[in-house]
């Protein structure tokens, strides 16, 4: 991943790519908590995707990337307590998605982000979902989340692998 990042700093995947590495491995070891690089690589890829946009606001891979952004940050948020933060970075990055998709439905990639925001939307706490009425966030939809992600699972590009890997995929 980072020499993807050597080979093209200004394209946002490669921060992508390194804050979805650091989240799995911290996952794996320790569960998610703080981390300064993880935090680095999302902020990195945000701004860089919202550079890109400026010169073309409305390509769809751009979109996809910015949304997907998002939606770690806001998983990354969540995992801090940081519920307002997160639930505010969770609708920018579903929208982000949403978005791209309309204009490319073939961007399966970006169903990872709306997966994972579809299935743990409709998976939170009552708390959560209270606050959620009140910021007027879209409710989830953990069935359309799973199949989001088992499409990934089955034709993604860059989150193949990872998703195949998960095992949590009810079938």
């Amino acid at each position: 991943f980072r020499a993807f990042l050597e080979s093209d700093p200004a394209d946002p995947r490669g921060h992508l790519f390194l804050a979805f590495s650091e989240w799995w491995r911290s996952l794996q070891l320790r569960g998610v908590s703080e981390s300064p690089e993880m935090e680095f690589h999302l902020q990195a890829a945000i701004r860089l995707a919202q550079e890109k946009l400026e010169t073309n606001p409305e390509d769809p891979e751009t979109l996809a990337h910015l949304g997907t952004g998002y939606i770690f940050l806001a998983q990354y948020l969540a995992s801090q307590r940081n519920v307002f933060r997160a639930a505010l970075a969770a609708k920018k990055g579903k929208a982000l998605l949403e978005r791209s998709l309309e204009s490319r439905p073939d961007l399966v990639d970006s169903q990872f982000g709306l997966g994972a925001y579809n299935y743990y939307a409709d998976k939170v706490n009552v708390l959560v979902k209270g606050l959620r009425t009140v910021l007027f966030l879209p409710g989830g939809n953990s069935e359309l989340g799973l199949s989001q992600l088992r499409e990934v699972a089955e034709k993604g590009r860059y989150f193949r692998t990872p998703i195949g890997l998960m095992h949590c995929l009810p079938k």
